[in-house]
């Protein structure tokens, strides 16, 4: 028996405008963007296998990794790269669409082709490895003659990576041909190919390979766009390659690059360069920052993705604050958090240029956050954040954004929460590690009217609180795959509040 279900009834929610609607219209911007954490079977990663995957007899002679996709232990991780590839093959009508990959987000661009293109492969594309990045564009900056002789020299300095030509002298044979050939040649890739799919890593590196040092977008970065607007190139990326999608052309948008919830709560948000990682430890953190402050690109990222901040490892990592604080220091309404193992596709229809769809696929979920009624007090060492909006959408669920407003329909096999709970749900450690999730799930499942979570940084001590509100809804529902069942939960309208007070304060 599913535990959310014991007490409900059958009945859908129905939008008011059909979702559906969108698989009957012609779309010009596609997008599949996930969240990281896809737990992709390999031989080197046999904690991602089923039991009976026959390992052994799949390596290869050289001990090389080789990605076994179909012995995938998790059914969503296993589905979301096929689910890419289809979506390729639709918008191009071939049958094994061409697909791109970028792996610009890794400080060693070499290191995760062989996996990339080993796993689209199986997920049935034609696939190639597009070799941008920053040594890439620095090259180009010199002159193709002149920049690309010195790749080696550039990987060095800019990639921390010594004699590549001598550690991965297939791949550099291709990288120098496509330097050599400029942008021209990566130009005329990107318009050829039907998906391009950006790897995880760290957002501020993919960005150098997009953008100019003044922050133009590179003749890479408009064929994509153009490509998107087109409704010609699915675009995709995981973690990063997700993160860096946020911004916009015309209006500053913010992407954001480090920082943890309480962190962010407590000192902040700080439009500059992440510090170093272990800089705390040695002392090495810019002054005002440690580690785990916020920090963000005020100019934004690639702007592909206009209607909100993007973050990612979310529920996971207990990154509520942080979005919802950067959003509200940049006067930014939205806000979405991609959970592991789930993908936010993204689709605006052709005959429409005020309106996008949304829908959810995967093992998590993704949380949006509105801040258009959100209010922020801050005085002394005390601040209130409070009326934010939160919405979290689970496998199955669709939403369209239509003029500034949210129309949320849950998955058909989703039904009412008709559980009334007069218990309180707390949590301690709320803003660390998944327990902000279960805290909401809990809300979501029990049907309490109200839960509050607390946390501690340092002499600050923070207080959340969610409420059901008059137009809170939340649907519940389980799905089978591999003879296993998964619950989910998804709420609309639930409002959160955030206080942080200074250990004096809290003890008075």
């Amino acid at each position: 028996m599913n535990k959310y279900l014991n007490k409900s009834v059958f009945s859908a929610l129905l939008a008011a405008t059909s979702l559906h609607a969108a698989e009957d219209s012609q779309l010009q911007h596609q997008m599949m963007l996930l969240g990281g954490g896809v737990s992709i079977c390999t031989t080197r990663s046999l904690d991602s296998c089923v039991a009976d995957a026959h390992l052994s007899a799949a390596s290869s002679a050289d001990g090389s990794e080789q990605v076994l996709l179909q012995q995938t232990k998790d059914p969503f991780s296993r589905q979301l790269m096929p689910e890419f590839v289809r979506r390729a093959a639709a918008i191009s009508e071939r049958a094994k669409p061409k697909v791109l990959v970028v792996t610009a987000s890794s400080m060693n661009p070499f290191a995760a082709v062989d996996f990339y293109q080993q796993l689209f492969e199986q997920a049935g594309a034609e696939v190639v490895w597009l070799p941008i990045h920053t040594a890439f564009q620095h090259a180009q900056r010199l002159g193709a003659e002149q920049g690309c002789s010195q790749l080696d020299a550039l990987f060095a300095n800019y990639h921390g990576l010594e004699a590549p030509s001598e550690r991965y002298p297939d791949l550099m044979r291709y990288q120098q041909d496509i330097c050599k050939g400029g942008h021209d040649r990566t130009v005329a890739m990107i318009e050829a190919a039907d998906a391009i799919f950006f790897n995880g890593g760290d957002q501020s590196r993919t960005l150098q390979a997009l953008r100019t040092g003044d922050g133009q977008a590179t003749p890479e970065l408009q064929a994509i766009q153009r490509g998107l607007a087109a409704g010609r190139l699915l675009v995709g990326g995981t973690s990063a390659g997700t993160a860096v999608m946020s911004g916009r052309e015309t209006a500053k948008l913010p992407m954001i690059t480090n920082g943890e919830s309480r962190h962010a709560l407590a000192y902040g948000a700080h439009a500059t360069e992440p510090p170093e990682r272990d800089c705390d430890e040695a002392g090495t953190c810019p002054e005002g920052l440690q580690e785990l402050s916020l920090t963000y690109n005020p100019e934004g990222g690639a702007a592909l993705f206009p209607w909100g901040i993007l973050d990612t490892h979310f529920s996971e990592r207990g990154r509520e604050g942080r979005l919802i604080k950067l959003a509200l220091s940049t006067e930014t309404r939205f806000g979405f958090g991609v959970d592991e193992a789930t993908a936010l596709l993204v689709s605006t229809p052709a005959n429409s240029s005020n309106e996008v769809w949304f829908e959810v696929q995967g093992k998590g979920g993704v949380f949006i956050a509105d801040l258009a009624d959100a209010k922020q007090l801050e005085q002394d060492s005390t601040l209130a954040i409070d009326a934010v909006t939160t919405h979290y959408l689970t496998h199955g669920d669709r939403a369209v954004l239509r003029e500034g407003d949210f129309s949320i329909q849950f998955a058909d096999w989703k039904q009412p929460n008709l559980t009334q709970s007069s218990v309180m749900p707390s949590a301690d450690a709320v803003m660390q590690s998944n327990h902000y999730q279960q805290l909401a799930d809990t809300l979501c499942a029990t049907g309490a009217t109200e839960a509050l979570g607390s946390d501690q940084l340092a002499d600050f001590s923070f207080r959340v609180r969610l409420r059901r509100v008059g137009q809170t809804q939340s649907q519940v529902g389980e799905v089978e795959k591999d003879n296993g069942r998964f619950a989910f939960c998804s709420y609309q309208h639930v409002q959160l509040d955030l206080e942080r007070r200074t250990a004096a304060l809290t003890n008075e």
